[in-house]
């Protein structure tokens, strides 16, 4: 390591920050020392490369976390190759987290058991290496056949001269140690809790470069969603502020966010630029800005490079596991992605049948240009469990066919919250809440803005008459979506409730946000019906069935109201249309 020099006089450590004198008797830092430092337990900081797997995960760390960067050190010496190393900070990590150095790396002569004593040091498990560096010179010292055996190795300088290694073993853990509560010392700026990124826009009238644009901007904040503790608005809320010319401090003002990410587009041949900014919304102050400059073959990558560098300025609390989720990239098939972004955009533009059986269409060509792409699965199962709950294709399986997608997924990637909500959800509706709440809780552990998650859990609370917990979850819906399709989602709560004054109020709400919501139409009208005002239930339920004639609850609901109405033909009429009668 650089701050590692070898002299005449032995090995020197140099680059100490700040340290803090912990009592001499104690084993190890407990977590209640930990969180008494000047910055919050949780936080992951070092030098990556030489951070053990707690540190990285950002846990309270003690003694045996300095034995683990002694190995790296010593690994390095011996094999001339860090023990974990990546292209950048997040590959480094995750192989701290998940691999094991390559031990045929080490230079010919190393005794097997000086190998298995580096191999100690480096256990995943803290408990399972040496207390302390002490402990592992002491170690070192009674390994006589192991330094000896160094001794001939053809080592370089760690070859030289054995004696230094038990020299280092104490200066390198003094090192470590330093380093590591040093760097929890360091005081961070507070983090930022609230960001809405806006629709990205593009230079020009290319068609198919302002859909890329719009597309992006999405996945990144399905990315983003995923970093702790910030409230991230939903792609349905920064809707209405797409275009060149929107003011994002005013934007942001709306929205009631802390910061605002907005993206710009230009697209030539084979390439596109996309310069991206990041602003503090309360002055205006940018934080951060970069230019990405790829071939359109790579735009697969980008949402999570842009998601990782806006995580680190809006200065969060990750831990190395945040990390790597953030930064991991699903596919490497340009083609893949634009398939998948095609399907989302026909199974979130309406609902209707044929728009569901497109989406599915893409979703399943996003997997032939790439079986392993684990969220083209969750689109497949989300397009499944929707056909099961609204009823809109004859599908007496479809919830089956849903979870065992979703199950596809999770089996790709683990940590998918979307595929984590969906498959709760069609557990849900296939009897078993029990399972169906695990799922839940899982997805907003990895996603705390995941709507799918927040709203389907909702409901399951709703069954249970889990009153607070299910308004707690609709109110988190309203904050990242002030202004959508959420109103309806809690005049729901109040409905189940039995609150029916308070119901009502968040249905006209509803509508009166958005005129052509044929669900918050449909939802009125229901509320209507059964407080009795039955011409103005119909109204409503005709409004809904002609802005979605499709659907089948819309049918039957609106059979109902015609029944208290007294037309009792119509009623009939609709009855048979619902039960797959021709017209």
């Amino acid at each position: 390591p650089q701050n590692i020099f070898l002299t005449q006089d032995g090995a020197k450590i140099l680059d100490f920050g700040l340290a803090r004198n912990a009592p001499a008797e104690r084993g190890d830092l407990s977590a209640a020392d930990t969180a008494s430092a000047l910055t919050e337990a949780g936080a992951a900081m070092g030098t990556v490369g030489y951070m053990s797997p707690e540190q990285a995960r950002g846990e309270p760390i003690g003694p045996s976390s300095d034995v683990w960067s002694f190995g790296c050190v010593l690994y390095e010496m011996l094999a001339g190759r860090r023990a974990f190393a990546g292209r950048n900070a997040t590959e480094t990590l995750a192989a701290v987290l998940t691999k094991e150095p390559e031990w045929q790396s080490l230079a010919p002569g190393v005794a097997p058991d000086f190998r298995d004593f580096i191999a100690r040091c480096l256990r995943k498990d803290p408990e399972q290496r040496p207390r302390d560096v002490a402990g592992a010179a002491r170690a070192l010292e009674g390994s006589t056949p192991a330094l000896s055996a160094l001794e001939t190795a053809n080592v370089s300088a760690a070859g030289r001269a054995a004696p230094r290694l038990r020299r280092l073993a104490i200066a390198a853990g003094f090192a470590a140690a330093a380093a590591a509560i040093a760097l929890l010392l360091w005081r961070r700026p507070a983090p930022i809790d609230s960001l809405a990124v806006l629709p990205f826009s593009s230079a020009g009238s290319d068609a198919e470069l302002a859909d890329l644009c719009a597309s992006l901007s999405d996945s990144v904040i399905s990315r983003i969603s995923q970093a702790p503790n910030l409230r991230v608005m939903a792609s349905s809320a920064v809707a209405r502020f797409a275009g060149a010319n929107v003011d994002p401090l005013a934007a942001a003002r709306e929205l009631g966010v802390r910061a605002i990410l907005t993206g710009r587009a230009v697209g030539r041949s084979s390439r596109v630029s996309i310069s991206a900014e990041l602003v503090d919304a309360r002055d205006g102050r940018h934080l951060w800005g970069e230019r990405y400059d790829r071939p359109l073959e790579t735009i697969a990558a980008l949402p999570p490079e842009i998601a990782s560098a806006v995580a680190a300025k809006l200065h969060l609390r990750l831990s190395g596991e945040d990390r790597v989720r953030l930064a991991r990239k699903e596919t490497e098939s340009r083609e893949a992605y634009e398939l998948w972004l095609r399907g989302r955009q026909f199974w979130a533009s309406g609902r209707r049948e044929s728009d569901l059986e497109k989406g599915l269409g893409y979703f399943e060509k996003a997997l032939e240009a790439d079986p392993g792409y684990a969220r083209a699965w969750t689109g497949i199962a989300e397009t499944w469990d929707v056909f099961g709950y609204t009823h809109r294709r004859p599908v007496p399986d479809a919830y089956e066919k849903a979870k065992a997608a979703a199950r596809k997924a999770l089996e790709l990637d683990p940590d998918l919250a979307d595929a984590h909500a969906v498959l709760a959800h069609a557990t849900m509706m296939t009897g078993d809440p029990r399972a169906a709440e695990q799922g839940f809780r899982r997805a907003l552990e990895l996603d705390g803005n995941s709507l799918n998650a927040l709203h389907w859990y909702s409901h399951l609370l709703m069954t249970q008459k889990r009153w607070d917990e299910s308004l707690a979850l609709s109110q988190r819906l309203l904050e990242l979506d002030p202004l959508g399709w959420w109103n309806v989602h809690l005049g729901e709560h109040y409905r189940a409730k039995g609150d029916r004054a308070l119901a009502l109020q968040h249905f006209r709400r509803a509508v009166d946000l958005d005129h052509d919501n044929a669900a918050a139409r449909w939802q009125f009208g229901r509320a209507l019906l059964e407080d009795g005002r039955t011409d103005e239930a119909v109204t409503e339920l005709e409004t809904a069935r002609r802005l979605d004639p499709e659907s089948s609850d819309y049918r039957l609901e609106l059979a109902a109201a015609y029944e208290k109405a007294g037309r009792t033909a119509d009623a009939a009429r609709l009855r048979a249309l619902a039960a797959g009668a021709k017209p």
